[in-house]
């Protein structure tokens, strides 16, 4: 399909999504900011109100479309996250040895998040769980130059991930009864839930992401999935700003969400973001590292040992983007290293320099419109409302690894 009729497919007349208002079919803007004026609003905008009782994400950071410019990439280091791994799932073990085996694996910046099954009172920040359970060993991240993030799965309904969050499985069913799979008005009820839950540490803010939405496409018609998941997914991205963006590739390529995703993006830029993330939610330790976040960090910012601070510089670098992620077919193998990003305002162009790939493809409203290390935006007319990178070692429609930049919008 055309870009007009990829951006047409993912919108439903009739719906309240991100910009458009009930009764009438969702619109929004076509210019992305990095076609027009460095920092000028455009007229007739108005500061959006927030919900009552929940802050707007912007009072803890800021997303303004350019998410690599302030990186300074011969001192920043490049941090390795993961944020869908469980306790005792498959044939995982405590969380003690499920943090060990991320530990050896060189990963700085872990959620390990319990599922509903594990009735202790969670989540729970990592450096708590051996006075809070005795029965496991204890670990300390602080120590060990990792910083743990507080989060867990909520599997009572479509899943959604909750993080710096304190808000227990058992209390969400309490408030919502019981969902199901099948339900995307419950994960809605669940989005609110979170982002309305108190946070941990105090001074951020709960973020939620959708999880493997491929899981549910696969089970249904394509008409349900357009008419009522999508549809749920832009009422979701539209009414909760905290809901930051949704896993667009897990287990390595078995759910592959990057259309979803670019979907989402479409309706959504240059108004808000939408964040994507790779993860591994694997059952098996040999399938441990196949899906992973990149966070580009100083070394200021990047200080294990005051958790609570490193917590919050994690929080500020995701939601302003400073991210990318990537996925490997061979658990282990790693995947293409962005080296450098530069973005050059006067000649309109951003350029990207990486290793250990074949190519590099731009992506804009789930199209490549450009291949190579620079793409000129401003000149390119298939430029859409925003544009994404995406390195790839291998086949592009085959990929043996891939590393996905954030959106410029």
């Amino acid at each position: 399909m055309n870009r007009r009729e990829f951006v047409a497919a993912g919108v439903v007349a009739g719906m309240t999504g991100c910009l458009g208002g009930e009764g009438e079919t969702a619109s929004r803007t076509e210019t992305s900011r990095l076609l027009t004026e460095e920092g000028t609003p455009e007229s007739g905008t108005e500061e959006e109100t927030p919900e009552p009782g929940v802050e707007p994400l912007s009072s803890y950071g800021s997303y303004d479309g350019k998410p690599y410019d302030g990186i300074d990439w011969d001192t920043y280091g490049r941090h390795k996250g993961q944020f869908h791994i469980h306790p005792h799932y498959g044939n995982l073990g405590p969380p003690q040895e499920v943090y060990d085996r991320y530990v050896e694996l060189g990963y700085d910046i872990l959620c390990i998040q319990p599922k509903d099954d594990l009735q202790h009172g969670m989540p729970w920040p990592l450096d708590e769980i051996g006075d809070a359970l005795g029965r496991w060993e204890s670990r300390y991240p602080a120590e060990d130059g990792v910083v743990a993030i507080p989060g867990a799965e909520y599997t009572d309904t479509p899943h959604i991930s909750g993080f710096f969050t304190d808000l227990m499985q058992e209390e969400l069913k309490e408030e919502l009864g019981s969902g199901s799979m099948d339900n995307p008005a419950h994960q809605y009820d669940t989005v609110e839930r979170i982002v309305r839950s108190e946070s941990t540490p105090e001074t951020v803010s709960p973020l939620a992401f959708i999880g493997h939405p491929g899981r549910y496409k696969e089970e249904m018609s394509e008409d349900e999935w357009e008419t009522e998941w999508l549809r749920n997914y832009h009422e979701m991205i539209g009414d909760f700003d905290r809901l930051l963006g949704l896993e667009a590739i897990t287990y390595s390529f078995a759910y592959d969400d990057r259309e979803t995703w670019d979907r989402l993006l479409s309706e959504a830029a240059p108004d808000r973001p939408v964040m994507g993330t790779s993860v591994d939610d694997v059952g098996e330790y040999e399938d441990a590292d196949r899906g992973w976040v990149t966070f580009y960090l100083s070394p200021e910012e990047f200080t294990p040992a005051d958790q609570q601070a490193t917590r919050e510089r994690v929080y500020q670098a995701w939601v302003s983007g400073r991210t990318s992620f990537s996925t490997t077919k061979e658990p282990g193998t790693g995947a293409p290293i962005i080296e450098v990003i530069e973005r050059d305002e006067d000649a309109g162009t951003i350029s990207l320099r990486a290793s250990g790939h074949d190519v590099i493809e731009w992506v804009s409203d789930g199209e490549v419109i450009e291949t190579g290390e620079t793409i000129e935006y401003r000149d390119n007319t298939d430029v859409g409302p925003y544009i994404r990178a995406q390195i790839i070692e291998g086949d592009p429609p085959d990929p043996d690894s891939i590393t996905c930049t954030q959106a410029w919008y």
